[in-house]
């Protein structure tokens, strides 16, 4: 099955592009549009995700008294001539960054998630007469509120992933996880940390297929979107690696990609659902690559799953450096997965024979009349 891995591209890069020429297909672009022609022209079929920056919050802009139409009526208003108008090749549009409102036990938090709902609906509309789409959500890693008991959060967004199924819109999803891409999957629990196995009546802890952090997606669908008709909403991974996110074992690091390479080096990949890390070869670029494959081999498992957009190709400032993969050997891992991932094109087959024709048939020669 096609590899889904992505880049997610804050500046152009070469590594951006040798994913694309391997056959990915997606790429996410943050504010630096000008590689989208260049892209197109490798691969027509390329969907292409554009996030413009802003000046307003989105808190701002709830805060600020406006309906959540006339909100996103000005959102959309200044995107469109600040990036839509200037980047007519990239045809679906994020919105707002990581919104975030608290759990659905805080005060005004449903009420404040009820209007983002209106907004991005809103926004998904006003895209579409202008023959665009939009991305939906871009909530960050484990959040909103979701287990298999309590929907609130979701169900209070529910209007805009209507409107995505409406307006040809998908949904977007941040997923990190440190001190590896798998981390509070399955069984990869804080619960099931050793300094917590020694507590009375310890039990495992599982998640099956699912996730907290990554994977948290099928939560998701299964217990908020699938049963009240909206499982086939488009799903994409808008930002995908490596991060702080806590919840670790004693003396494990949560952070960057480039944070925990120290750790790595001293670990030894014996509790891993990869056998890389096990073998003799100890590269931190690859085993960071063969995480991202594994989570990728899940993402295939799920048809809804358009694509997922590592973090990141590029940087913009250096917050991000620790994050970024371009200069690295990541990027050439993951452009010979996707490769190798990719269907074989059957050969053309040999042109229809033609026979050739027979030979003409000799005319007899009259035999001369006798006089």
């Amino acid at each position: 099955m096609p590899s889904k891995l992505a880049p997610h591209s804050l500046r152009p890069t070469a590594e951006a592009r040798k994913l694309v020429e391997a056959g990915c297909a997606l790429v996410k672009l943050v504010n630096d549009f000008g590689p989208a022609a260049e892209y197109l022209s490798m691969r027509p079929d390329l969907v292409i995700v554009g996030r413009g920056y802003t000046d307003t919050t989105l808190l701002q802009q709830l805060h600020s008294g406006a309906t959540p139409q006339q909100a996103a009526s000005q959102f959309v208003a200044a995107q469109k001539a600040r990036y839509y108008d200037a980047n007519p090749l990239v045809r679906i549009w994020e919105g707002h960054n990581e919104p975030s409102f608290g759990g659905p036990d805080d005060f005004g938090a449903l009420d404040q998630m009820a209007w983002y709902a209106g907004f991005e609906a809103e926004r998904l509309r006003l895209l579409a007469s202008y023959g665009l789409r939009g991305v939906i959500g871009n909530f960050s890693t484990g959040y909103p509120d979701i287990n298999a008991g309590d929907q609130r959060m979701w169900n209070a967004f529910l209007p805009a992933v209507e409107a995505a199924l409406q307006y040809n819109g998908l949904l977007g999803l941040h997923e990190y996880s440190a001190p590896w891409v798998w981390w509070l999957t399955g069984n990869y629990q804080q619960n099931n940390c050793p300094e917590n196995k020694v507590r009375p009546g310890w039990r495992e802890e599982t998640m099956g297929d699912m996730g907290w952090l990554t994977l948290r997606y099928r939560q998701i669908y299964r217990y908020a979107l699938a049963p009240r008709g909206f499982g086939n909403v488009p799903l994409v991974i808008t930002e995908l690696g490596c991060d702080a996110v806590g919840h670790n074992c004693s003396g494990t690091p949560s952070g960057a990609w480039k944070d925990l390479t120290g750790f790595w080096n001293a670990y030894d990949g014996a509790n891993d659902p990869i056998d890389y890390w096990r073998q003799p070869e100890r590269d931190a670029d690859r085993y960071y690559a063969e995480q991202l494959i594994w989570y990728d081999r899940e993402l295939q498992k799920d048809p809804y799953v358009v694509g997922a957009t590592v973090f990141t190709f590029g940087s913009d400032s250096p917050t991000w450096d620790r994050y970024n993969i371009g200069g690295t050997r990541v990027p050439g891992y993951l452009a010979d997965h996707i490769r190798q991932s990719l269907p074989e094109v059957a050969p053309p087959p040999p042109p229809p024979r033609v026979d050739p024709p027979p030979p003409p048939t000799p005319t007899p020669i009259p035999t001369p009349t006798p006089i």
